[in-house]
């Protein structure tokens, strides 16, 4: 005869997945999260979790257990929405949570955690504005929230966060204006909120910003003057504001950013002509000015840009000699100058290797 045992064995739920992930993260010194058990059906009766009557998770206690935390749960195929009881991680430093499939909206309890350093939720699913409760998070370095269906404007308490060095916000459907308020962020030294509508002007009060390397604001609904203020971001290395509804001249103060090394400025609606003193700009690799209505000389002066590997100045209504100061550009490899006006002489001594010269 044969005898068969029958061992019902329940896996853990899902809640209890998402925190043995957290674990993971976790340094525990003191063995204080050993009864986090994979074996177990439901983590309502491990160390620190608290529960409901139904047994869902409802509050995560973990301060005073000499925890060292960073929440690293990226790219996996979490969803739902951000939990609640993330806000009670009193001790949390990083958290991670991009490339899954979290909904709801911005997640508000998570604004309590003046520990946190680094709060990244990218490549979600997250909705609504931006808790004006951000401001309670002072020890913040990075806010990477790019690729959600976050709108609204970014609050103004965002002036609280004097720590903060990255804000990347691309790939949203935030409206309003860039608040000027985002210049007090003294330590910031990336703005990336390329891929939304902003509207209204550029904030002067950028220049207040002195560590920032990265504007990146490209795709938006962004118009009037580019600011001469500009030129005084003294550490600028890359400047994107194409496909905007910039008007007016390209300010000649651009010539300041000494350590400019990218300018996007292309399909907006600039006039005037390509001021001489980009020429200054020693460390620039490439400039698109492209989609304008510029019009006047090629500067001589570009031809002292020596670093310079590509330049586009293609769809303007240009009319020049190509300068002769072109042959000292030993690095240039794309020149493009379609669909613009432009009489052209080569000259029997320009030696330049260019892997891409287009006239139309």
């Amino acid at each position: 005869m044969l005898c068969f045992h029958f061992v019902f064995v329940r896996s853990l739920s899902a809640e209890g997945v998402f925190l043995l992930e957290f674990r993971k993260s976790v340094i525990d010194p003191d063995n204080n999260l050993q009864s986090w058990n994979s074996l177990d059906s439901t983590p309502c009766i491990w160390k620190g979790v608290g529960c409901s009557t139904n047994l869902k998770v409802t509050s995560l206690i973990l301060h005073s257990l000499n925890l060292s935390v960073e929440f690293n749960v990226s790219s996996n195929f979490f969803s739902g929405p951000i939990p609640q009881y993330l806000g009670e991680c009193r001790s949390l430093e990083i958290l991670d949570l991009c490339a899954n499939k979290f909904q709801g909206e911005f997640p508000a309890h998570l604004c309590s955690l003046n520990t946190l350093k680094l709060l990244y939720f990218c490549e979600n699913y997250i909705f609504g504005e931006i808790s004006r409760e951000i401001g309670n998070l002072t020890s913040l370095v990075e806010l990477v929230i790019y690729r959600n269906n976050l709108t609204g404007t970014i609050p103004a308490s965002i002036r609280e966060l004097k720590h903060l060095r990255v804000i990347w916000a691309s790939v949203n459907s935030f409206t309003g204006p860039i608040p000027p308020e985002i210049s007090e962020c003294e330590s910031l030294e990336i703005l990336r909120l390329a891929q939304n509508s902003f509207q209204g002007s550029l904030p002067k009060e950028l220049q207040k910003l002195q560590n920032l390397t990265n504007l990146i604001l490209e795709e938006n609904i962004l118009s009037g003057e580019i600011p001469p203020e500009i030129g005084n971001i003294s550490n600028l290395e890359v400047l994107a504001l194409h496909e905007n509804s910039f008007r007016g001249f390209l300010p000649k103060e651009l010539g300041k950013l000494s350590q400019l090394k990218e300018v996007y400025i292309s399909r907006n609606m600039l006039n005037g002509t390509i001021p001489r003193e980009l020429g200054n700009i020693s460390n620039l690799h490439l400039l698109q000015l492209f989609d304008h209505s510029l019009q006047g000389n090629i500067p001589r002066e570009l031809g002292e840009l020596k670093q310079l590997q590509n330049i586009n100045l293609s769809i303007n209504y240009l009319k020049c000699i190509i300068p002769l100061e072109f042959q000292n550009l030993t690095y240039l490899e794309d020149l493009l100058l379609l669909a613009i006006i432009l009489r052209v002489i080569f000259l029997t001594s320009l030696d330049i290797i260019v892997t891409s010269l287009s006239l139309t």
